[in-house]
This record gives structure tokens, sequence and C-alpha cells, in this order.
């Protein structure tokens, strides 16, 4: 089986590490002109174990683990607000570290 990338899926990641949304990086690399078809090939793409593993070269050289990557999550799960000298949960913070962490699991619980 061959596990070389395709010139695309090679530009798909480079643009995916140069900091574009999977949809951008689908649009640039493949000249999809459709944002929702370009979801949808970003999906499928980022379930690709070839292309999962492309991404660890570019995590070592910038010296990132998946600790670095988590903790903000976990503080954003904890988050407060403080409102007139009184310490309260920041429930809109919560919910999008939740969102984060929930489409994390659900994402390697994935094939």
């Amino acid at each position: 089986m061959n596990q070389r990338l395709t010139p695309k899926q090679a530009k798909f990641i480079a643009n995916i590490v140069n900091g574009m949304s999977g949809t951008r990086a689908v649009i640039d690399a493949y000249g999809i002109t459709n944002a929702n078809v370009a979801a949808v090939i970003s999906s499928q793409n980022l379930r690709k174990l070839k292309i999962k593993q492309a991404f660890l070269p570019y995590l070592d050289k910038n010296d990132i683990c998946l600790d670095d990557a988590l903790r903000p999550i976990g503080l954003g799960l904890k988050a407060k607000i403080n409102i007139n000298g009184q310490e309260i949960d920041d429930i809109d913070m919560q919910l999008r570290a939740s969102d984060r962490a929930l489409k994390l699991i659900l994402l390697s619980l994935q094939d």
C-alpha cells in the first residue's frame, strides 16, 4: 500500500501548519471552490493515518507536545471570572473549552 502523500495532500498539510483552517487549506491545495465540499475533504483528510503522521515532524520541530496543546483546554474547563469581587464560573469559556475537549475525544475514538 502506498503511504506517500499526494502533492495536494502535502500542500494541504503545509497550509494548515502555516495557519490556514482545514477548509481554506483544501480550497487552496485542491482548487475546490465550494466551501462545503472543501470542509468535507478537510475532514476526510484529517482522518487519514498518513496525513496525521505527516504532522508529527512539525510538532517535533516546534517542540510541541500533547500536554502543552491540551493544557489550555484544561484551564478553560475551570475558568472563572470576577464580578463585583465575587469569583464565579466563566460559563462561556468553560463551554468553549468543553466543545474543544469533546471534539478531540470524539476524534480520538474514530478509526
